[in-house]
């Protein structure tokens, strides 16, 4: 939560400017009840989230980076004209121990003017890092 927070306030931004959550989205019980919670704490269910990562795969060192890449390239009007949010890519079971959150759907697009998206990175031993890229 803190990661979220801290990156919000040294961009001078509010929770609802963000109009998409790159999740770290690692698929693992630990990450995602840590994520989803700092998630629905800060944002609440209001902004579209989405992870790249099964799209991917977890690259390791690398993933933090193609993360923060995917995430520049979905939120430039020039590389996405069209708003086009990915995909989520999942099994069809959402875990009732989660907090809900906004996880997007096929064919999601921005529903804000402003294209500011948020891409999460957490890593083991407690490596936390938001990025606010827009």
């Amino acid at each position: 939560m803190l990661a979220f927070q801290t990156a919000l306030q040294h961009a001078g931004l509010a929770p609802e400017d963000i109009g998409w959550i790159n999740l770290h989205g690692t698929g693992t019980h630990h990450n995602d009840n840590m994520e989803s919670r700092a998630v629905a704490a800060v944002f609440g269910n209001n902004t579209p989230c989405t992870s790249t990562k099964p799209q991917t795969g977890h690259t390791l060192g690398a993933a933090d980076a193609i993360e923060a890449a995917f995430a520049w390239g979905i939120a430039n009007r020039q590389s996405n004209p069209e708003g086009k949010l990915p995909p989520r890519l999942w099994d069809g079971q959402n875990d009732p121990n989660l907090p809900a959150i906004n996880l997007t759907g096929s064919g999601s697009r921005w529903e804000t003017e402003k294209r500011i998206a948020a891409s999460s990175s957490f890593a083991f031993g407690g490596s936390n890092c938001v990025l606010i890229i827009g």
